[in-house]
């Protein structure tokens, strides 16, 4: 298998394609010609594994009803992604809380999705479920 050929389109599950540089083996998510810590040139196309840590909480927009939120994603691969955070109210999700990627990117250049890991087995399974709830309470009082 030739390592510059993109990876099989026919995975299961959500996807988001990285670029990892042969050199330095730095991972990259946006388009880049060159590695930006090396300067190689030679990067290969990757699937990333989707699971990560949210980084910290980012404000877009200025204010009033266009500012929205955004997580800031550190992925276990060791790179940042900006991403849309499913079914958790924007800051009530800890920054450090455990994350998986829930909707990939689709060429578009649309943010992808994560969701909270509901691994119960660690601290952050606590913390989410106790989200769920909040969450859950949330959105009834918005319906009534």
């Amino acid at each position: 298998m030739d390592a510059t050929a993109p990876p099989p389109a026919a995975l299961e599950g959500p996807q988001l394609r990285i670029l990892r540089c042969t050199w330095c083996t730095m991972a990259l998510y946006r388009p880049h010609l060159l590695c930006p810590t090396c300067g190689g040139g030679r990067l290969r196309p990757q699937i990333s594994a989707g699971t990560g840590r949210i980084h910290s909480w980012l404000r877009i927009g200025t204010s009033g009803h266009t500012a929205r939120q955004a997580a800031l994603v550190e992925l276990d691969e060791g790179f940042r992604v900006q991403g849309r955070l499913r079914d958790s109210l924007p800051g009530l999700v800890p920054v450090g809380a455990r994350v998986r990627l829930y909707e990939g990117d689709d060429g578009a250049d649309r943010a992808p999705v994560f969701v909270v890991n509901h691994d119960h087995r660690t601290a952050s399974g606590h913390v989410a479920a106790f989200l769920r709830q909040v969450n859950a309470a949330a959105r009834a009082d918005v319906r009534s």
